[in-house]
Formats: C-alpha cells, sequence, structure tokens
C-alpha cells in the first residue's frame, strides 16, 4: 500500500490471540520484504491509531521465522514526533496516573 509519493507499506490482515482479525501495517516494504511471507506464523508489538477512521495497528516490533526486527514506521522526523506525542497521550488516556511510558524513538 502506498499513499501519494510516499514509500509502500506492507499491510496485512492477522488474527489476535483471541482470533479477531486485526488490519496491521507491518511497517515499509523495504524492511519488511523477505523478513515475512503470507502464511507465516508472526509476534507483532502494535500501537493503535486510526487511518482514514479505521482502526490500524501499527508494528513497532515484528518477530518473523525467529528474527525479530525493531519498524521504523515514520522516517520523516517531525511526522515522527507527532506520531510519538499521540500514541503518548493515547497511552496516558489508557493506563493509570503515575506509570511511566516508554518512549520508542
Amino acid at each position: 500500500m502506498a499513499l501519494d509519493d510516499r514509500e509502500p507499506y506492507v499491510v496485512a490482515t492477522v488474527e489476535d490471540d483471541s482470533g479477531k482479525e486485526r488490519t496491521v501495517n507491518l511497517g515499509p516494504a523495504d524492511e519488511v520484504v523477505g523478513l515475512v511471507n503470507e502464511g507465516d506464523d508472526i509476534e507483532v508489538w502494535a500501537v493503535r491509531l486510526p487511518v482514514f477512521g479505521r482502526d490500524v495497528y501499527h508494528a513497532l516490533m515484528l518477530n518473523a521465522n525467529g528474527h525479530t526486527q525493531r519498524i521504523h514506521q515514520i522516517r520523516d522526523p517531525e511526522v515522527r514526533a507527532a506520531l510519538r506525542q499521540r500514541v503518548r497521550e493515547r497511552w496516558q488516556q489508557q493506563n493509570a496516573p503515575g506509570e511511566q511510558f516508554r518512549q520508542y524513538q
């Protein structure tokens, strides 16, 4: 999937531990291609953020075929900072006061 003239991303429908299907942005194609193939069992650490009004999970870490890789979803520093701030705000809304937020850079 590519948006406008931006780099292409790999998006997959995966089944979570409860059996529910989720849409997951696995990351930029140049980071993910060759790491994962259709039908592979994968483990994804992701954050949920809406895209075009639909909940999409964006991978932060991907474990596939015994290889774990950190995913750099947004490479533009300005956009990355805005995404990081949005993730921080959502985390603070969903968690008890006083807990620390782990920053991903």
